[in-house]
């Protein structure tokens, strides 16, 4: 069966759960929307911070996600920015914050996907769900660095198969995860750093896969790993369904050793 939650739209799910987040885990965290214009339908994070931007952090996310229209995926999302060869060519990106270093979650994460721990987590979801956990995996490049969005250009929108969101687009790939197994479900604009990622079979064979091409640092990568929701239909929102201390303790609480 479907989970679906109390909540009518993905801003009332994230302002909700973050409270709950703060209470479970005792500590303070930011809720954030991508488009503050149309906060009910746009993506949503959890932020274990008040900066913004917050590329280097990893971050519980609310998004609507077009491999599966109509559900919301409830994940961990960790991004990598540029290396600092890109900033010696495009200064401005230091300054824009999208310049990777050491403190980015992204290197917590991949040491995660090489232990085990990233796939003793999908285990926990799943267990809890009864759901597979999906995972997602985008890349960009700086075609217009002064003007670089990450989250803009990752953006699927209303694409055809095999049509690509810009020149600068990197592909999007879509798996099933099952512990540390993976299953290829869509693929999209597949190039450079993205080919080897494709391949995979294996959540740890990821970290080599990013590794294995001299175009990683010229490439923006977003990694989400979660677990598909339904909002509730208007008419029947009074009825029982998953609330905000469900979705983080069985969806989010899980990734919260990422989430740093």
């Amino acid at each position: 069966m479907e989970i679906v939650c109390k909540f009518r739209n993905i801003q009332e799910m994230a302002q909700d759960v973050n409270r709950s987040a703060e209470l479970i885990e005792g500590r303070k965290f930011s809720p954030r929307p991508w488009n503050r214009f149309d906060p009910e339908r746009s993506d949503w994070w959890i932020v274990p911070s008040t900066d913004w931007p917050a590329y280097r952090y990893g971050k519980g996310m609310f998004k609507p996600t077009k491999l599966f229209p109509g559900h919301v995926l409830c994940c961990l999302n960790v991004e990598k920015g540029f290396g600092h060869i890109v900033a010696e060519a495009y200064p401005q990106l230091t300054k824009a914050g999208h310049i990777i270093d050491e403190h980015w979650a992204w290197f917590d994460f991949l040491k995660g996907l090489e232990d085990g721990s990233i796939a003793r987590a999908v285990q926990v979801v799943a267990q809890a769900t009864n759901k597979p956990v999906i995972l997602e995996i985008s890349a960009g490049y700086p075609g217009s660095p002064g003007d670089f969005e990450p989250h803009s250009l990752l953006q699927c929108g209303e694409l055809e198969e095999e049509e690509c969101r810009s020149e600068a687009d990197g592909g999007l790939v879509g798996f099933t995860v099952g512990g540390d197994a993976l299953e290829k479900l869509e693929e999209r604009c597949i190039r450079d750093v993205m080919v080897p990622v494709v391949e995979c079979r294996r959540l740890s064979e990821l970290p080599r896969a990013f590794q294995s091409t001299s175009e990683l640092p010229w490439a923006w990568i977003d990694v989400y790993i979660g677990t598909l929701i339904l909002l509730a239909p208007d008419a029947q929102v009074a009825r029982t369904y998953w609330g905000a201390s469900e979705i983080w303790h069985k969806l989010l609480h899980p990734w919260v050793r990422w989430i740093i």
